[in-house]
């Protein structure tokens, strides 16, 4: 362990918001848009992080989200948000969303990971003189497998390169694509003159479902999320450009890129901001999932297309079992968590 002067046990970090889920919240079916969850989540993260670090974090990277079981009209939205690890500037989170019935009972709807960096107000990482120092089997659980995570995680080179990508995402064909433009005003941050990454989320989320129902003519639910690096800030002030494309048709699923670039509206110099792939299921009006129509299309190029889009569903399908499995074991080590010491 790093030498620091505040040392935290991973239950000390712990930190547990509700919202009551609201019309405004919901699609015509009483669901909890996934745009909407995202937004919750990071926001947890958010403060969560900025407790700890005693200053101003940004979102560098989201791990894979699976929504495994709906929030529903009338439902609270439980998050539970904690420290797993801390790096020189770093700090590792995980955050949990739970749906709680009227009658009190809980369920456990997804659990993700997010990097969160301490910066200073020139967006410089800034050294956290804090570190975990975890007691017992669980905190050391969660500190083993959040220091294993850091270590995987993109080098600065890779997200430098990564940012020089200004290419939009190609469809599978032209008609089901889409972009947005906004400039990014001072409601949209937190702090820092910075784009808050939950409002970019919960936008990035609208469009792909936007792209998905278009080829669906139907109502879609956000499944899943791949995991997301933030490769720059964007600032206030800037022209962000949110542009989707549907990449992928399976049974009653669909999958759609989409990828952030942000403007200077003097220079006009631009950078990739993040892309993200969202998997969105076909429902019907039970909330059933219903197949949508297949793609038709032979040409060499699609192939070659689809099968990169594929392989990103086997990973996505290996990733989701592992995850299922995690939640299992989460679900004590969440109680345990939240209890009070010598509770």
């Amino acid at each position: 362990m790093r030498e620091c002067s505040r040392k935290y046990r991973v239950r000390d970090t712990v930190l547990e918001s509700v919202n009551q889920v609201n019309p405004g919240h919901t699609n015509p079916l009483g669901i909890l848009h996934g745009g909407v969850a995202l937004k919750w989540m990071i926001l947890a993260a958010t403060m969560t992080a900025m407790r700890i670090a005693r200053g101003y974090t940004v979102l560098a990277r989201l791990d894979n989200v699976f929504f495994l079981k709906p929030v529903k009209l009338g439902d609270l939205a439980v998050l539970t948000s904690w420290v797993d690890y801390i790096g020189n500037s770093s700090l590792e989170l995980t955050v949990a969303l739970e749906s709680e019935r009227s009658n009190g009972e809980r369920s456990l709807t997804t659990v993700s990971h997010l990097t969160m960096v301490a910066v200073d107000e020139f967006l410089r990482p800034r050294r956290v003189d804090a570190c975990i120092d975890p007691h017992g089997r669980e905190e050391e659980e969660v500190y083993s497998e959040a220091e294993k995570r850091r270590m995987s995680r993109p080098n600065r080179d890779e997200r430098l390169e990564k940012a020089r990508d200004t290419s939009l995402p190609a469809p599978l064909s032209p008609e089901y694509s889409l972009s947005t433009y906004r400039i990014v005003n001072p409601e949209d941050s937190l702090a820092y003159n910075v784009m808050d990454a939950s409002k970019l989320m919960h936008l990035m989320d609208e469009l792909a479902a936007i792209t998905a129902m278009r080829y669906a003519r139907g109502i879609v639910v956000t499944a899943s999320i791949d995991a997301t690096d933030f490769y720059v800030p964007i600032r206030v002030g800037e022209v962000l450009q949110i542009a989707s494309a549907l990449t992928y048709i399976g049974k009653s699923s669909l999958e759609v890129t989409v990828k952030v670039l942000k403007e200077n509206p003097v220079t006009g110099e631009k950078a990739h901001a993040a892309t993200s792939y969202f998997t969105l299921v076909h429902i019907d009006e039970t909330g059933r999932s219903v197949p949508v129509e297949p793609f038709r299309g032979s040409t060499r190029r699609l192939e070659a297309f689809l099968e990169e889009a594929r392989q990103r569903r086997r990973m996505r399908m290996e990733r989701l079992q592992f995850v299922e499995t995690r939640l299992e074991k989460l679900v004590p080590i969440i109680g345990k968590l939240r209890r009070p010491p010598g509770v």
